[in-house]
């Protein structure tokens, strides 16, 4: 994945969190947390598909099953740190804080990400194709299990 595709990954998440950040209304919250949806999944996706391009066989395993860690103990870990910004402000700066972060990501990824993707295994950009491969996955009985059953 190049470095300004993840960077870009994260733009919803920040805006999110910026968004929210001087809301007191339930409508823009749930509009922005809607947003961020969009910036965690990318950056889930994202992880596993730079894993997929650069490494093969046990070691791809052991990546991906640190990456799967990651992202199991980050959900636990996150209203700790939370609540030490809580100690210090009020839940707005909790969205401050989040944007900083998110701020931070799109630098890293912007400096120090790179195309993982070989470039022979590299196909253009077609909304149409992508168009085509999103009916074709809400139309699989499979697919639309998984997305009804977690909602």
């Amino acid at each position: 994945m190049a470095g300004g595709a993840s960077a870009l990954s994260s733009l919803p998440s920040m805006s999110w969190a910026a968004f929210s950040a001087p809301s007191p209304r339930r409508l823009n919250g749930s509009l922005s947390r809607f947003i961020q949806g969009f910036g965690v999944s990318a950056g889930v996706a994202l992880s596993r598909a730079m894993v997929r391009d650069q490494f093969t066989g046990s070691e791809a395993i052991r990546i991906l099953t640190l990456i799967n860690l990651i992202l199991t103990v980050t959900p636990a870990v996150a209203p700790t740190l939370g609540s030490i910004v809580l100690l210090f402000g009020t839940w707005h700066q909790l969205f401050i804080v989040m944007a900083g972060f998110g701020l931070a990501i799109l630098a890293l990824l912007g400096l120090g990400a790179r195309e993982t993707l070989p470039i022979t295994s590299r196909q253009p950009f077609n909304p149409a194709v992508i168009a085509r491969n999103y009916r074709r996955l809400l139309a699989s009985r499979i697919s639309s299990f998984h997305l009804f059953s977690w909602a």
